[in-house]
């Protein structure tokens, strides 16, 4: 829906442009107020003690009260603490006069404005509607998109979560010392978060975040098939995938908060944040099932973490795209605002053609 210019209006109070909506019954007027700052100078009303400027005129009586600056124009905020008359004959030295702040305020240019405050009507500001929606939980389900981002979002919290606390639990299981791997995988988690932080604006939060996932999938798979007597090798591997899972974790937050639109987006973090939970609490009742099979907790955590890099290559990319801010943004039915890059928009005419109508004195 555009707005189609109907008519432009031009008093000498206000500069007023009205548009016209394609359909009828969308006329919507919307106020935007611009203060204007025009130009002023000191108030020397409390100068003229006993009528002492009866015989000059307005020029003469600023002359000798305000100093001029280097172009010639009066001092907007400078005043002198006694009238100078001599300026009227010699006005060559008036800048060795000392002078000090406005003492009786200001006195404002009402010539191109007769008020401080320019008015313009336009109608190309979106109405998001009459006062505040309340949103809950159940707006992340009520729409198509909506449903598959939460359905999408949730698996993959469940899956990151999972991932990564079935690898941080598994301590004792490739042959090293308990304290030291546990001093390794939080080693691991400063080089992990510092290339999430170079990778993301290079590649994309949705790439990071498929790439990290695979990543520690394919680390769990080869650590199946290495041989128990190799415990270096097999922790090596597995300090791998847990920097692999850490920077996943690191990019699920800043992708998952730019997914969800702005007035949902508390609500949206806190399900995921839920579903993550989730995963935490079932991850060690996996590393219990190596009584059934030894190798098949990390079958399962491998699994998981493949399944999950496949699920977030399923949702858009956000860099360098314009966040949305309503449901209606993620259902596209204002188009422009999430599939579409940001760029740097051109100047809007009318404010030129403004400028030109105000010098003109129009």
């Amino acid at each position: 829906m555009h707005p189609i210019l109907k008519q432009f209006d031009v008093t000498s109070e206000t500069i007023g442009v009205t548009y016209l909506f394609e359909k009828p019954t969308d006329k919507q007027k919307v106020h935007n107020f611009i203060a204007a700052v025009t130009d002023h100078r000191c108030d020397i009303g409390g100068m003229n003690d006993g009528d002492i400027f009866a015989n000059l005129t307005q020029d003469q009586r600023l002359t000798i009260n305000i100093p001029a600056q280097d172009d010639g124009s009066l001092s907007s905020c400078k005043m002198f603490t006694e009238p100078q008359f001599h300026l009227l004959y010699n006005s060559s030295n008036a800048t060795e006069i000392p002078a000090v702040p406005c003492q009786y305020g200001w006195v404002y240019d009402t010539s191109t404005f007769s008020s401080t405050l320019a008015m313009e009507t336009l109608s190309n500001i979106v109405v998001l509607g009459k006062g505040q929606k309340t949103y809950t939980y159940l707006d992340l389900v009520r729409t198509p998109k909506m449903r598959r981002l939460a359905l999408l979002t949730g698996i993959i919290w469940f899956g990151i979560a999972l991932t990564f606390y079935g690898i941080s639990f598994n301590i004792t299981g490739f042959g090293m010392n308990i304290y030291l791997t546990q001093f390794v995988y939080a080693t691991i988690e400063v080089p992990a978060k510092l290339s999430v932080y170079y990778l993301l604006d290079k590649i994309g939060r949705r790439n990071v975040e498929v790439g990290s996932l695979l990543g520690a999938g394919l680390c769990l798979a080869i650590n199946i098939f290495i041989p128990k007597d190799m415990s270096l090798c097999r922790s090596i591997v597995a300090i791998l995938g847990k920097g692999c899972s850490s920077a996943s974790f690191a990019t699920v937050f800043l992708f998952t908060s730019e997914l969800y639109p702005t007035v949902v987006r508390q609500n949206g973090m806190g399900y995921n944040s839920c579903m993550a939970r989730l995963g935490v609490s079932i991850a060690p009742l996996i590393i219990l099932l190596d009584d059934l099979w030894e190798p098949l907790p990390q079958v399962i955590i491998c699994t998981v973490a493949i399944t999950t890099g496949l699920v977030a290559r399923l949702l858009p990319e956000t860099k360098d795209k314009r966040l949305p801010e309503t449901i209606e943004d993620v259902e596209q039915t204002r188009k422009g605002l999430v599939s579409q890059p940001i760029q740097e928009k051109p100047d809007i005419p009318m404010e030129s053609l403004m400028k030109n109508l105000i010098e003109k004195g129009t």
